[in-house]
C-alpha cells in the first residue's frame, strides 16, 4: 500500500506525507494507527427465534471465494501553502496515464490490472476538543490536543524561512551574555639602549 503512495507521490512531484493510506501513513512512514489486521465487515443478523417443526439442511458444502477485486483508498492532501487547492487538477493527475502507469508498476504482477476513480473529500466542520497546548523539551516541542472528528493537521509549518522561530533555554548559563573587559597588554621590563658605533668605541 504504501509502495503505491510513494509510486504515486513521485509522478505528482510532491512530498510522500502528502499521498497517504487510509490511516494517515505515507512512503516510508507506516501509520502508528494501523490495525494488526484488516477490520472485519460486520456479521450478517441471525434469527434467534427457533422453529419447532421444520429444519432446513444445507447440502453443499460452503465454499471459500476469493476476492475478485482489492479496493484500496488513498489520500491526496492538498498543499498547505496554496492559497486554494484545486481539486479538479488533483483528480485530472491521479487518474491520468502516467499515474495509472505508476501505480500498476507495484501492483500488476501480483493483483493484476488496476483501474482507479477519484472523488473530492467534501470538509467537514471541525471543533477543538482539548485545544493545543505544547510541552517544551531537550530540542524539541510536543504539540498535543484533539478535536471532534478525524482529519489531518499540519504542524509548525511556514514557508518564509524568515518566519522560523529558534527555540532557545533561557535558564542555560551558556546562552546568558556577560561582558569581559579586554585584557590589558602586560608592562614591559625589558631595558633597551641603543648607541651609534662612534659611542661604542
Amino acid at each position: 500500500m504504501l509502495n503505491v503512495c510513494g509510486k504515486l507521490a513521485e509522478t505528482m512531484a510532491v512530498p510522500y506525507s502528502r499521498v497517504t493510506d487510509a490511516y494517515g501513513g505515507f512512503f516510508g512512514n507506516p501509520s502508528a494507527t494501523l490495525p494488526a489486521s484488516a477490520p472485519k465487515p460486520a456479521a450478517a443478523a441471525t434469527n434467534a427465534t427457533k422453529n419447532a417443526t421444520k429444519r432446513m439442511l444445507n447440502a453443499t458444502a460452503n465454499k471459500t471465494t476469493t476476492p475478485s477485486e482489492y479496493k484500496i483508498n488513498l489520500f491526496v492532501q492538498p498543499d498547505p501553502f496554496a492559497a486554494k487547492a484545486d481539486n479538479a487538477a488533483t483528480m485530472a493527475t491521479v487518474t491520468g496515464t502516467a499515474a495509472l502507469a505508476a501505480i500498476n508498476g507495484v501492483t500488476s504482477a501480483t493483483y493484476g490490472a488496476m483501474t482507479a476513480k477519484a472523488a473530492t473529500v467534501t470538509e467537514a466542520k471541525v471543533s477543538w476538543v482539548k485545544k493545543p497546548a505544547a510541552t517544551g523539551g531537550k530540542k524539541m516541542v510536543t504539540l498535543a490536543g484533539s478535536t471532534n472528528v478525524g482529519g489531518y493537521v499540519y504542524c509548525g509549518v511556514n514557508k518564509q524561512a524568515s518566519r522560523r522561530f529558534r527555540m532557545l533555554n533561557a535558564s542555560n548559563a551558556s546562552n546568558t551574555s556577560t561582558t569581559t573587559a579586554a585584557a590589558k597588554p602586560a608592562a614591559s621590563t625589558a631595558i633597551t639602549s641603543l648607541q651609534s658605533s662612534q659611542a661604542a668605541q
